[in-house]
């Protein structure tokens, strides 16, 4: 956190004290999720941190193939602490990471050169933002996901040492461990593993070879325990019966462009999902306005790919994204782990107009009033509803 703040001078900067005051306002409002009850998937994943203590991993006594960072993680502190206790500790640390993340952010945007102002203001806007509010502090992957995403992009974006290529393959785990379209990130890691041989062949293949032995040997167990369990058919909840239909690839294709309503949800999904992302509406759809502000930001990048960790984390979104749409899927809150770079992308736009930080600076105050506004209105209604 010290970097951060070292490179902020916050004596001087009135627009730094209001971005930061954003920043306090956004965690505010994400701690109201502490002290709801569960709901969701959370039971789900509370359910599966109990049967991992039992010796198991199951639901209703039916194993699972649900990802397991997040139980781990209660695991973790129920092992301390009695259940009510573990689950806001649990929630707690979610939120802890989502800090950290932003910390990996920040480090990441100084390599594009952004001034530090811009960069809070990106991380101000990211905090802020409706979805990350909803779902940053509770126990759903998206925290984690932020985290581990943030920390891959970092780490995919440093000096070729051997220690950054292990923190990289820690962080591909945790995604992948996290949420199984995160795999595709996987080409990623072996672009990198060819750039450290290029460097050096003889000092990094030995030791960047046994790094990735190790790591696989989890993503080996783990992918077996999956395929024993799908070909039995015993599995409680499975993200993999979305492929036992006909035609599944064209079926799922369809649904993760939004052509089509995935039977496995309420409503189109994919695509169209994206601008609520950024509108405050929910369930809100929008092909046009999806598609227009995917192009925005993708044009943002596109023509300025100096310095090089700008194509990176381009890259790196677009396999993402296409992963979300050849598995049918994408929620708001599946979008929300790549906000910042999303964010990157608007304002490298915004740039090429050659307009000033300074009014870039008040579309980000305005924007911000607009979520804080439907925040406190929102929190008024969840509070006086408890009462």
């Amino acid at each position: 956190m010290n970097s951060i703040f070292r490179n902020i001078n916050l004596l001087k900067a009135k627009q730094d004290y209001i971005l930061l005051s954003i920043i306090v306002l956004s965690l505010a409002f994400t701690s109201r999720n502490l002290f709801f009850s569960l709901h969701g998937d959370e039971h789900t994943y509370v359910t599966l941190a109990n049967s991992i203590l039992d010796g198991s991993y199951s639901i209703n006594e039916k194993p699972s193939v649900v990802s397991p960072s997040v139980p781990i993680i209660i695991v973790f502190f129920k092992l301390f602490t009695n259940n009510l206790v573990a689950i806001y500790l649990s929630k707690l640390f979610h939120l802890a990471l989502v800090l950290f993340g932003c910390v990996f952010w920040f480090k990441t945007f100084k390599k594009v050169k952004l001034p530090p102002t811009i960069i809070l203001s990106l991380i101000a806007l990211t905090l802020i933002n409706p979805t990350s509010i909803s779902w940053f502090a509770k126990l759903y992957p998206e925290a984690l996901l932020f985290f581990s995403f943030s920390g891959f992009i970092y780490y995919f974006n440093s000096d070729l040492l051997s220690k950054n290529f292990a923190f990289l393959l820690f962080f591909f785990l945790l995604l992948i461990f996290t949420r199984y379209v995160f795999a595709v990130l996987g080409l990623l890691i072996f672009v990198r593993y060819i750039e450290y041989l290029k460097l050096d062949f003889k000092k990094n293949i030995v030791t960047l070879s046994v790094y990735i032995l190790i790591a696989f040997i989890p993503v080996a167990l783990w992918g077996f325990y999956l395929a024993n369990v799908q070909s039995q058919g015993v599995s409680s909840i499975s993200y993999f019966d979305r492929f036992n239909i006909e035609n599944p690839i064209i079926y799922n294709l369809k649904c993760g462009l939004g052509l089509e309503q995935h039977y496995e949800v309420s409503r189109i999904n994919g695509i169209p999902a994206f601008v609520s992302l950024f509108i405050p509406i929910t369930g809100f759809r929008n092909y046009l306005l999806s598609v227009l502000l995917i192009i925005a930001f993708v044009s943002g990048y596109v023509g300025t790919l100096k310095p090089r960790v700008i194509k990176k984390i381009l890259v790196s979104i677009s396999l993402i994204m296409t992963g979300y749409v050849f598995a049918g899927t994408g929620f708001s809150r599946y979008w929300v782990s790549m906000l910042p770079g999303f964010l990157l992308g608007y304002y490298l736009l915004y740039k090429k107009f050659k307009l000033s930080d300074k009014l870039f600076l008040y579309i980000v105050y305005s924007i911000s009033i607009v979520y804080i506004l439907n925040e406190i209105r929102i929190s008024l209604l969840l509070f006086t509803s408890r009462l």
